[in-house]
């Protein structure tokens, strides 16, 4: 019995069929479409540096210092779209030099394509250039890294980081308003890091988990003191984040500052 209703006519369906030998004008026209395409990624753009990516903190929170210019459209500085977004975790070095490499063969491509001349050292140049421009053209497409970590090294190594100060005044002095006193919403505070530390992943809402990820379980846990009752693991906030050692007005101008570069200000108070 056919498989296919045409098959006792010898009458394929257009996707099991053969595909036609592209002639040679469609195949030097598919090799020059995309070395257009790839000689605009690697001859019109620059690399955005580590430096610039951290940027530096304004009385707006932390901005990147990149190129950017004024778009009227929207009424806003914009980055620069020829920018190649530094990603950090990759090696940056590499990619230099693989966008070196593919405009070093721009030239000779170029001539290869424009006389169609398909030889032994055309192939072995357009396969290099490809995977040159190739890589530099993935990590252009890509969104820019989240750096909050490296902002908050650098605020460190400056000598003042208060990450921390101003995470837990954001938490303590929303939750402060909202329960009337201000030990309730620190052993509030104290509850969250316990679950945010201790708790199994999967015990975790999305928004909590993704607080975990970015704050990292270290920091967490900078902020209590850890025991071991019991066999169960449990933290107390530090007395340094206590009322006693940061007021209100204290919390006050800490929730004031800039908090572009924290983890989520806005979980619920944790259950008792």
């Amino acid at each position: 019995m056919p498989i296919f209703p045409d098959e006792e006519d010898g009458i394929l369906p257009d996707h099991l069929k053969e595909p036609a030998t592209p002639t040679d004008a469609e195949v030097w026209a598919a090799i020059e479409q995309d070395f257009v395409l790839l000689c605009d990624v690697v001859q019109a753009t620059a690399f955005e540096t580590r430096e610039e990516a951290i940027g530096a903190r304004t009385s707006e929170g932390w901005r990147d210092t990149a190129p950017s210019w004024h778009d009227d459209d929207l009424g806003l500085e914009v980055r620069a779209w020829q920018l190649i977004p530094y990603i950090d975790g990759i090696d940056h070095d590499a990619l230099r030099r693989d966008w070196v490499v593919a405009r070093k063969l721009i030239p000779s491509l170029q001539q290869s394509i424009t006389d169609r001349s398909m030889t032994p050292q055309f192939i072995r140049d357009w396969g290099t250039f490809c995977v040159a421009a190739g890589a530099v053209d993935l990590v252009y497409g890509s969104e820019p890294s989240d750096v909050s970590h490296l902002r908050r090294a650098k605020s460190k190594s400056d000598g003042h980081d208060n990450s921390r100060q101003r995470w837990y005044a954001a938490y303590a002095l929303r939750w402060y308003r909202c329960l009337g006193i201000r030990d309730a919403a620190d052993a509030a505070f104290e509850r969250l890091l316990n679950r945010l530390v201790f708790a199994s992943e999967d015990d975790l809402s999305s928004r909590e988990l993704a607080v975990k990820r970015k704050a990292g379980k270290e920091w967490l846990k900078s902020f209590m003191t850890s025991d071991t009752v019991d066999g169960i693991c449990r933290g107390e906030l530090k007395s340094t984040y206590r009322s006693h050692n940061i007021s209100n007005s204290e919390l006050e101008a800490l929730a004031a500052q800039p908090t572009a570069d924290l983890p989520d200000l806005h979980l619920p108070i944790p259950e008792l």
